[in-house]
């Protein structure tokens, strides 16, 4: 998960940039890193809400999902019937 819980990317990228910069005095190259992980948790948030703001706009129609399931376990359970390798192996046979 990108944010939101305290295991998500977000959480963990923060907790990595307080850590760091508890330390820049004492070892200097942390400074570094911790600029580094800055950039990296502007661009996640950015991402993290450009990806909400997209599942808002998915449609779900769990009628369709499940018919398109069924339609996907009847070409695997043909694949192997006729121990075809590809769709169109399938077709040919």
């Amino acid at each position: 998960m990108i944010s939101g819980e305290s295991n998500s990317i977000i959480f963990l990228l923060k907790d990595a940039f307080i850590q760091l910069n508890k330390i820049k005095n004492i070892y200097q190259p942390s400074a570094n890193l911790s600029e580094r992980i800055d950039s990296i948790l502007i661009e996640m948030k950015d991402i993290a809400g450009e990806t909400e703001h997209l599942s808002e706009h998915i449609e779900h129609d769990p009628q369709r999902a499940e018919f398109v399931k069924q339609r996907i376990d009847l070409l695997y359970s043909l694949l192997q019937k006729h121990r075809a390798t590809s769709i169109r192996e399938l077709i040919a046979y």
